[in-house]
């Protein structure tokens, strides 16, 4: 290796080819690495089959959520497409001083957050539903009411997927950053072996008399994907 930078400032493809060349040659040289500890040998037996395994999940997750959000957004337009549908039928219908017009909750603007366009389309349909169960005669178009009704039903699963999704990512995200940083445990104890050996097996050479070496937090580490 170039370096043996191996926390904040370990690139990605610098630390997955640190962790492939250990788990490959770790064993073949297992006699000439006294003084590691067995759980030492123990983890780099899988160390870059575990690193791929988690990053490939930390970035399945974070696609699939990439989906949901897509899929979200799509819905919560067509929701919004029906309900304003909806409303201008209302305009033309009822005037705009009509009791209904409030009753419904079309003088007010259309909400922002998602929860509350959510909340609002319900409150639509449920006043509607309200007025039939009470023998009252249908004031908005039946279609417009079915076709708000199933735009709701999608935008509420795609909301309940999204949400879903983000801690799916989040959780595999974390995941992987804690595996980063046992990963650089266990790097930075062989690489004070090597300096203590005087082995150039593992290390880069050239910067093993710098050993004065400031170890960061993981935290900080750019990772190669984002949530």
């Amino acid at each position: 290796m170039s370096n043996n930078t191996m926390t904040m400032h370990d690139t990605f493809n610098s630390r997955i080819e640190r962790l492939r060349r250990i788990q490959k040659y770790y064993s073949v040289h297992l006699d000439e690495l006294i003084g590691l500890s067995a759980e030492t040998g123990l983890w780099a037996t899988s160390c870059y089959t575990m690193f791929v395994a988690n990053n490939t999940v930390a970035e399945t997750k974070r696609n699939k959520y990439t989906i949901a959000v897509v899929a979200e957004t799509k819905a919560f337009g067509c929701m919004k497409e029906a309900y304003t549908t909806l409303k201008e039928s209302a305009l033309q219908l009822f005037d705009p001083l009509d009791d209904r017009m409030e009753e419904y909750g079309f003088l007010l603007p259309f909400p922002t957050s998602k929860e509350k366009q959510l909340n609002a389309i319900q409150h639509i349909v449920d006043e509607y539903e309200l007025k039939l169960r009470s023998g009252q005669l249908v004031d908005l178009p039946k279609a417009n009411i079915i076709r708000l009704r199933a735009a709701y039903n999608t935008a509420l699963q795609s909301r309940v997927n999204s949400i879903i999704a983000k801690e799916e990512a989040k959780l595999a995200r974390e995941e992987f950053q804690e595996q980063w940083q046992i990963d650089s445990e266990y790097l930075q104890t062989q690489f004070q072996w090597s300096l203590r050996m005087d082995d150039d097996f593992l290390y880069s050479s050239t910067e093993k008399m710098q050993t004065n070496i400031q170890f960061r937090n993981v935290g900080d580490v750019q990772f190669n994907f984002v949530l």
